[in-house]
């Protein structure tokens, strides 16, 4: 597992995604920390597929940084 700390206060570009003035990660930007994360834990491997994925307003920073975890299995 990957646990990767996202602030606001430190990742600027949030201050251009925005929901009701809260700071907001895409959801193409957790896809992506998601598919970099899963090619570390395994850099021999390819991914074929993302299979229910859903954050259909991101992920929202109403209290600052907030810790990721990504894990992965086979």
């Amino acid at each position: 597992a990957i646990t990767l700390r996202i602030d606001p206060l430190e990742h600027f570009y949030l201050d251009d995604h925005k929901l009701d003035g809260l700071p907001v990660l895409p959801m193409a930007a957790a896809l992506e920390i998601i598919l970099e994360s899963v090619q570390a834990i395994y850099p021999n491997r390819s991914i074929l597929q993302v299979t229910d994925f859903d954050i259909p307003a991101g992920i929202l920073f109403p209290a600052g940084a907030k810790q990721l975890k990504v894990s992965a299995s086979e």
